[in-house]
């Protein structure tokens, strides 16, 4: 029976190598034929599990495969081959994947290629961008951990942790519905704010921008707000004088209520009538404007038609200058001024014919008088004032 199991083993044995020296074969034909690839490495703080002809993937696609592994001092390096028309990302990273507890682990590596510098062919990853998950031996042993540190020899010792636990019951027992709605409550609040992760991205930063402003204006809050303090100390110094102009106001705003209430019907009328005057004032702008043009002038003009040094005191200067056509109105109106003297002297006033006159008699002395003058040089010609044109 021995000698049988020892040949049957032999036999497998050799058909064991011979089944491996095929699948050499086959996957060296596969590599000649398939197609063309390009090396990477990638340096991780240590390999369990991987061996080679592990594969390495990209977003969980199969893109080439592990090729070598080489122990170092302070990480383990790992050789693949990746499909040459995958570009990778000039930072890209490599994690070595374990999907099942007992399944082969493979090499993933990301990000995708999106745009940007490439990786070359023969490029190293190192360590500091690549990743091993933990082992369950490790999850274990921290587990392990944690469970002794909060066991009787931990810090449940002297019933700590079990006393937090019962606390934590009899608070949260009657609340477990809020708990729950609060919970609630905040995943909504969380998918809200995913949701609108643009405006509150966009918030964010303005209030950024608003923070650095304030950072930059720090020096003026700093001076305003030491002037605010010195003006808040002048303020103390002089309450006294606030409080008694503050009390002054009041009773002035009391006095002009009562004012109100008691003359309300007069203001009523007084602004009513000022506002007719306004209406009046802005309907002759025109002529207002032209008064307020020409009064200055004209002042000017008075203060020079008074001759301040006349011997008799202060006296108007006057000044008649006659035109051309003057003569000829006195002499339609008034005729000869020697006739109209004689017919006074024949109308039976003996002592003095003067006192008799009309006020037309009067004005046509006057007149004549104006006609013996003659005109100055270069005077207008005048209207005509004929009866002739006077009368139509």
């Amino acid at each position: 029976m021995t000698e049988r199991f020892a040949g049957a083993g032999r036999w497998v044995a050799v058909l064991a190598i011979v089944l491996l020296v095929a699948g050499g074969f086959g996957a060296v034909a596969v590599a000649a034929g398939g197609p063309p690839t390009r090396p990477l490495s990638a340096q991780f703080v240590e390999a369990p599990g991987l061996f080679i002809g592990n594969d390495v993937d990209v977003l969980g696609i199969n893109v080439g495969q592990v090729t070598g592994i080489h122990p170092g001092p302070g990480y383990v390096t790992v050789d693949m081959r990746i499909r040459k028309s995958i570009k990778l990302p000039a930072a890209v990273t490599a994690i070595l994947m374990a999907p099942e507890v007992v399944s082969d682990r493979f090499v993933e590596l990301g990000p995708a290629y999106t745009g940007g510098p490439t990786l070359g062919a023969g490029a190293v990853i190192p360590a500091n961008r690549t990743g091993i998950p933990a082992s369950v031996d490790q999850v274990y042993y921290q587990l392990d951990q944690l469970a002794r540190q909060l066991g009787p020899e931990g810090a449940n010792k002297n019933g700590a942790v079990s006393a937090l636990v019962h606390q934590l019951a009899v608070n949260l027992g009657p609340n477990g519905a809020d708990f729950h709605d609060a919970v609630v409550k905040f995943s909504q609040g969380l998918d809200a704010l995913s949701a609108n992760s643009p405006a509150l991205a966009g918030t964010l930063t303005n209030l950024g921008e608003l923070t650095q402003a304030l950072a930059t204006h720090s020096s003026d809050y700093q001076a305003f707000a030491s002037d605010l303090a010195a003006v808040s100390q002048i303020l103390v110094q002089d309450r006294q004088d606030i409080s008694a102009t503050l009390a002054s106001l009041q009773t002035l705003f009391a006095n002009l209520t009562s004012f109100i209430n008691a003359d309300g019907a007069a203001l009523g009328s007084s602004i009513t009538n000022l506002r007719a005057f306004a209406a009046a004032l802005s309907s002759q702008q025109a002529a207002l404007a032209q008064a307020y043009d020409l009064a200055p002038l004209s002042l000017q003009n008075l203060d020079n038609a008074i001759n301040k040094t006349a011997p008799g005191g202060p006296a108007v200067v006057g000044r008649d200058d006659p035109v051309a056509s003057t003569p000829g109105l006195f002499n339609q109106v008034c005729g000869s001024a020697a006739l109209r003297f004689l017919v006074l002297l024949a109308s039976g006033t003996q002592t003095n014919p003067l006192t008799h006159a009309t006020s037309t008699d009067t004005l046509c002395g006057i007149g004549n008088a104006l006609v013996a003058l003659s005109p100055p040089p270069g005077a207008p010609s005048g209207p005509n004032l004929t009866l002739t044109a006077l009368v139509p």
